[in-house]
């Protein structure tokens, strides 16, 4: 089966809410840096949603 890009990029979609995820998780517990964590959250989490919107438009209006 042939790999292509809609494979992979929900591959690293996946990734990338995975560190949103965590780095959020951390900024909720901690008192220190809990800002500057949450930036970071939401820069990760930005390209995850965009990556997976792109992936599923590719997937839809592929033939196959």
């Amino acid at each position: 089966m042939p790999e292509t890009i809609a494979d992979d990029i929900p591959a690293i979609s996946g990734l990338l809410f995975l560190g949103s995820t965590f780095t959020l998780f951390f900024a909720l517990r901690t008192r220190r840096k809990a800002l500057a964590l949450e930036r970071i959250a939401d820069i990760l989490l930005a390209p995850a949603l965009t990556g997976m919107t792109v992936s599923d438009f590719i997937m839809v209006y592929t033939v196959w």
